[in-house]
């Protein structure tokens, strides 16, 4: 607090400086702090002292430069990184301001990173210290390398009251890797790994005082020993690069502390010469993943750009990261892998969905702790035995990308490859309505709530891919789920809403929505969809030649895709017999047949049941039939049979199918097959000659007779 000493000179800064008392000392705080000025009532001479010492507290300033300034002639800064627990004590060796006139400090200038931080300040004051100094002069701050890196450090180092310097000691990250007992301190520090890396300096002097120097900070770019090709410059993140056996170059980004829990990324490629071209990259947990076919041998640069969760977006263009198509980047060979196995990729269910995934996952120096499940950002599952599979169930509607990662004994990581899953909506229950012109059906349901609005493309705009719904004028987009679109929103019950859709039309690259014609529905109730078909009858005849028909007619018919006829001989299972197409022209009366040629003997019950082009079932009717045995009507000559050829006469002369089988007395089944009926004639050839004997022979609906093989 030296008299005349302005701490808040107007240089145009946003920094706005108080007092504060802190535990009954006046403290300097400086809010929103961009920059900020000291000026001297006069210039120091300070070159007797050998330490510049302050003490700070911040909650969110992670990077301040103090400056010393000889005015109008220059300036020089040191850079310090505080921690945001408790109060930070630092001391700057003023060896580090060797740009300086240490006789001529007229100004100090400060400047806090992220810009809008807040910082206080207490005990400014220069000393002279009885301990040695010492800082690292090479390499510079923020340097870079690339693993495994030769780092070469150089320190200079001083003692105080004319004593001698007898070590100076080296590490990195804390850990010691060497020592000089002579001037010049210089040390070669090899193999360094990928990532960033903190430098210092501990100097000794022969009264055994010691000091360590401020950190130099580098960044290695290249394995770093944990599984990744290495980390980004600033920090923020890691990746990796990987070629698997059909060319296919995979991309993972790994966010770190500094962006954790970022939203979204991009990342740029540029494949050999040329430009970088931008893709998106997909969330898969807490990471980012692309992958691209690139040809083996290619050099590549990549770099990011991504959201800053704290505000903002970075990017690494400035150093980009290198990769060649093919190689291992990580340095290690022990990485374990995964795939899925099931479902295979562009999968497809209906909701509610139940799926089932397979893996195999190995690690070829270890072994697999657990593979975890993602859908997207979402930890869906996990297994920690083999052979790792995990059923995910009740899955609602809805498109998913999904990955299985695997980690290994020693914690090294890696992801398969993405595949797509839909689950698609379940429109069994049909529709609000359709579009007058036939384009689409929607439906609009209220759960808990919630009302969720179905939009189901139809026949003239079959593959559209973006819908926009409007609700009392508001307008906003559908997500796609298979080849719906889907949205919800929250209303009051009993709200009453008009609803129309803007929609692009594939078939003729244009675009069409329906306001002229809005759909109206009001919350909490349910929309009851209109009958596609009236109909007028429904009949099942027997013929003389014992097959049945199947008849019926309707008078009009809307929306309606195909009628199926359905039979069974006990009245609950039903199995389609026929597929009929609908009329084309839906206004008029239609008719339609189906004929069953081969009924059963007893009860054959025969129902209708018509198909709406969005899905919908309608049951409509069931008719009963009864066929009984026929007591004679079949032959076989020569009886007893000889070989393995079987020769039947038919009463009925009609060219059919006919089912056949040769029973022996024990009830086993010796043949059975289809065999083509030709006028009255049928013949029957065997695999081989059965064992002589009696035998059962039965022929479609007639009724058995006994036969011998010699």
């Amino acid at each position: 607090d030296v008299a005349g000493t302005d701490f808040f000179p107007s240089w145009g800064q946003s920094t706005v400086v108080s007092d504060t008392t802190v535990a009954g000392n006046v403290t300097k705080k400086y809010a929103n702090i961009n920059y900020q000025g000291i000026q001297f009532a006069s210039p120091l001479n300070v070159a007797a002292m050998t330490t510049l010492h302050l003490d700070l507290w911040t909650p969110n300033c992670t990077s301040f430069d103090v400056f010393l300034i000889n005015e109008g002639v220059g300036e020089q800064k040191v850079t310090l990184t505080p921690t945001l627990s408790g109060w930070n004590s630092f001391d700057i060796t003023l060896s580090q301001y060797n740009l300086i006139a240490l006789n001529n400090v007229g100004q100090f200038k400060l400047e806090g990173r992220p810009a809008g931080s807040t910082v206080y300040l207490d005990n400014i004051y220069f000393y002279k210290s009885t301990s040695p100094t010492v800082s690292i002069t090479s390499p510079v701050n923020n340097a870079s390398f690339t693993a495994p890196a030769t780092v070469p450090i150089t320190a200079a180092a001083s003692a105080n009251n004319s004593g001698t310097i007898t070590k100076v000691e080296f590490f990195i990250d804390a850990i010691k890797v060497g020592e000089v007992l002579t001037s010049p301190y210089s040390f070669t520090a090899t193999s360094v790994l990928g990532g960033a890396h903190a430098l210092t300096a501990k100097a000794t002097d022969n009264d055994l005082q010691t000091t360590t120097s401020a950190a130099v900070n580098i960044n290695v770019d290249g394995p770093s020993g944990d599984g990744y090709c290495g980390q980004a410059f600033s920090g923020d993140y890691k990746y990796r690069a990987e070629t698997d056996g059909a060319g296919i170059v995979t991309f993972t980004m790994h966010p770190l502390t500094p962006i954790d829990g970022s939203l979204y990324a991009i990342i740029y490629i540029k494949e050999g010469s040329g430009g970088f071209a931008g893709y998106n990259v997909t969330p898969v947990g807490p990471d980012f993943t692309f992958s691209k076919a690139i040809a083996n041998g290619t050099a590549i640069q990549f770099y990011y750009t991504y959201q800053v969760p704290s505000g903002g977006e970075r990017n690494s263009s400035l150093n980009p990261h290198s990769y060649t198509v093919g190689s291992n980047c990580t340095g290690i060979t022990g990485i374990p892998t995964v795939s899925i196995i099931t479902p295979a990729d562009n999968a497809s269910y209906t909701e509610p969905a139940s799926i089932n995934f397979t893996t195999a996952a190995a690690d070829n120096d270890g072994t697999v702790s657990k593979v975890d499940f993602f859908a997207g950002r979402n930890l869906i599952g996990t297994s920690t035995t083999a052979p790792f599979s995990f059923n995910w169930t009740n899955v609602p509607a809805g498109n998913y990308n999904i990955a299985a990662r695997v980690t290994d004994n020693v914690n090294l990581t890696t992801y398969s490859k993405l595949i797509r899953v839909t689950v698609n909506i379940d429109n069994s229950a049909g529709f609000c309505g359709t579009v007058p012109n036939g384009d689409y059906s929607y439906r609009a349901e209220t759960v808990g709530g919630n009302v969720i609005f179905t939009f189901h493309p139809l026949a003239p705009i079959a593959g559209s891919n973006n819908a926009i719904i409007y609700i009392n004028g508001a307008g906003t987009t559908m997500t796609p789920v298979g080849t719906d679109f889907r949205n919800t929103q929250a209303f009051a019950n009993g709200t009453l809403l008009s609803i129309y859709f803007t929609y692009n039309t594939p078939l003729e690259g244009g675009e069409r929505n329906s306001a002229a014609t809005p759909h109206s529905y009001t919350v909490g109730t349910v929309c009851t969809p209109i009958l596609p078909v009236t109909l007028l009858n429904f009949t099942a005849a027997r013929q003389a030649n014992g097959s049945i028909v199947i008849n019926w007619s309707t008078a009009a018919e809307f929306n309606n895709d195909r009628f199926l006829v359905e039979r069974s001989i006990d009245g609950r299972l039903f199995t389609t017999i026929a597929t009929v197409a609908a009329n084309t022209n839906a206004a008029i009366t239609s008719n339609y047949s189906a004929l069953d040629r081969v009924p059963v003997i007893g009860l054959n019950y025969y129902r209708l049941t018509q198909v709406d082009k969005d899905g919908k079932k309608t049951v409509y009717a069931v008719k009963i039939v009864n066929i009984k045995k026929i007591n004679s009507g079949i032959s076989v000559y020569p009886n007893p049979v000889k070989g393995n050829i079987i020769n039947i006469k038919v009463a009925d002369v009609i060219d059919s199918r006919l089912n056949v089988q040769l029973v022996s007395v024990d009830g086993k089944v010796i043949y059975s097959g289809t065999n083509v009926q030709r006028g009255d004639a049928l013949q029957v050839k065997l695999n081989a000659i059965p064992t002589a004997g009696v035998y059962l022979l039965k022929v479609g609906n007639y009724a058995p007779i006994k036969i011998i093989i010699n």
